[in-house]
């Protein structure tokens, strides 16, 4: 096998990798769209505020940028590739691979396609890990300011049940409930 087929096995590896990005998020939705794809979608954003930490955004943010990184060559390789099998005029001595119709150009078509496909998905990429990974990660820090202020004026099963129903938070509903709380443990104490 020569080294250009194994540089392009290992960009499909690679590319096969990214879909985690995207197929995690919608894989929980459509677990959860039973009560209707915007309140499933609102879930998966509180689930993920109480799961997500701030090292799996930093190793998110970092796979994506090496998968951009990596895309370019993936595409150039993709083309190349098709492009091959295009100009190649038999697989066996008797049968075409590719009709050789002079009016299209599939290797063009192709390449334009493959980068539309290629900027949707790092589009919903993005969005999925602004969505799903950046912004669970502010809500949790506003969380533990929250806490912070509060613990002065709270016992300790309070606090610790408070960020036990956090870690273990699933809905909007669980959300606006601990918010509640501290919303009630703030105005007791005369806390802003």
């Amino acid at each position: 096998m020569s080294k250009e087929r194994i540089r392009k096995i290992i960009y499909f590896i690679l590319a096969g990798l990214a879909s985690p990005l995207i197929f995690e998020p919608i894989g929980s939705i459509i677990g959860d769209i039973r009560d209707g794809f915007l309140t499933a979608c609102i879930d998966h954003f509180y689930y993920k505020c109480g799961h997500q930490s701030s090292t799996e955004i930093l190793l998110t943010f970092t796979y994506t940028i090496l998968l951009c990184i990596v895309a370019v060559p993936l595409l150039t390789n993709i083309v190349v590739l098709v492009e091959e099998l295009h100009t190649s005029k038999k697989v066996s001595e008797s049968e075409p691979l590719i009709s050789s119709n002079k009016k299209e150009h599939p290797p063009k078509k192709l390449n334009k396609l493959i980068k539309i496909i290629m900027v949707v998905y790092f589009a919903i990429s993005l969005v999925s890990i602004t969505v799903y990974g950046y912004a669970p990660c502010l809500f949790r820090e506003k969380f533990d300011r929250e806490i912070t202020k509060i613990v002065p004026y709270a016992d300790d099963d309070q606090i610790d049940m408070l960020r036990s129903k956090w870690v273990s938070m699933e809905t909007k509903s669980d959300y606006d409930a601990i918010w509640e709380k501290i919303v009630d443990i703030k105005q007791e104490n005369a806390l802003q």
